[in-house]
């Protein structure tokens, strides 16, 4: 396995270019318009789907959820931007979040909420050029007391989002949990991973996960965690196909984790290990 992972890692940075994305995402923020196979079909406020469950949050799961995920708004010269994230690493001094490149290409500075509904002000620190994934940095003195003592990384289960990844039959209920410019909104939206990694054709030919969830506008960038609780993708986007229903978009978690290296220099999680 670990030769696998550093063969498949080669072959990332060998691909082309990053194209300036591909996204096609009702989510990426109130100016940017999502690009689709079928753009005429596209509602701002999202697509809603049947049969795709809408829950509402109990007080446990908004205690465990609101430590490591995040809103992200700024602004650039064409107006209001927005979109989410995750609490990836709290290292010495400073709180490190991924999100999507899209999100965060236009701007530098961020107003980043905590899912307690405080806020701090955040800084791009970049963004990857193979995957549509970005870094914001927050130093821990701009946060909350309160709120720095309740911030955790994202759980991770690398071993089993592998075993998912290489059984075909793998039906995987993932959810991802809405925060807003107030915190955590107190709802989530739950579907089925339809594949770990499937072709993606606007995302440089690189697999993706493709899944059934319901996304909306501020979306991308937000976390997809399995029914342990742990990371298993990124928001990324949604295409439309002529005659198909919408197939919703995230990118795989050994790549959302070697994105994470290539912009940061740091090792989030090794892949290294015999998975």
């Amino acid at each position: 396995m670990r030769f696998e992972i550093k063969r498949f890692w080669d072959g990332v940075r060998r691909s082309l270019p990053f194209l300036g994305i591909m996204i096609i995402l009702t989510a990426c923020g109130e100016k940017i318009e999502p690009i689709s196979l079928q753009p005429e079909s596209i509602q701002a406020e999202g697509i809603q789907t049947e049969g795709i469950q809408t829950e509402n949050l109990d007080q446990s799961d908004v205690d465990a959820f609101k430590s490591f995920v995040v809103n992200l708004v700024s602004q650039n010269e064409t107006g209001k931007i927005s979109g989410s994230g995750f609490i990836a690493e709290i290292a010495e001094d400073t709180v490190y979040i991924c999100t999507n490149q899209h999100v965060i290409q236009s701007a530098d500075t961020w107003t980043v909420t905590f899912g307690d509904g405080t806020q701090a002000e955040g800084e791009k620190l970049g963004c990857s050029q193979v995957f549509d994934v970005g870094v914001v940095k927050v130093e821990k003195d701009r946060i909350v007391e309160e709120t720095l003592e309740k911030l955790h990384p994202v759980k991770v289960d690398l071993e089993e989002w592998c075993k998912a990844r290489d059984n075909a039959d793998s039906h995987v209920t993932v959810k991802v949990y809405r925060v807003g410019e107030g915190g955590l909104t107190g709802e989530c939206q739950e579907g089925t991973v339809e594949s770990v990694m499937a072709p993606f054709e606007y995302g440089n030919g690189l697999n993706h996960t493709k899944m059934d969830i319901v996304l909306e506008s501020g979306d991308s960038g937000s976390a997809v965690f399995d029914e342990n609780g742990n990371l298993f993708s990124m928001v990324v986007g949604v295409t439309y196909e002529e005659d198909s229903k919408p197939a919703r978009w995230g990118i795989p978690l050994t790549s959302v984790i070697t994105s994470y290296k290539e912009i940061t220099g740091r090792e989030w999680i090794s892949l290294f290990q015999d998975y």
